[in-house]
């Protein structure tokens, strides 16, 4: 499954671990048109805290060239 979707990137935080290892937390905020039930649905179903999904994200200007 895959979904695209426009949305504002409201905050990226950078962490350095005890361990050493390094981790982001990113915050998007979807709005308007981009908040349907559709987007929501397929958030919804990747959404695992026990697997990584594949995250691109991009200028409008480069997913043109697509």
């Amino acid at each position: 499954m895959k979904i695209a979707f426009k949305a504002l990137i409201k905050n990226v935080n950078n962490k350095s671990l005890v361990s050493g290892d390094k981790e982001t937390w990113v915050t998007l905020k979807l709005q308007d048109e981009n908040v349907k039930d559709e987007i929501l649905n397929a958030l919804n179903v990747l959404q695992n805290p026990q697997e990584e999904r594949m995250i691109v994200i991009m200028d409008e200007l480069e997913s043109k060239k697509l």
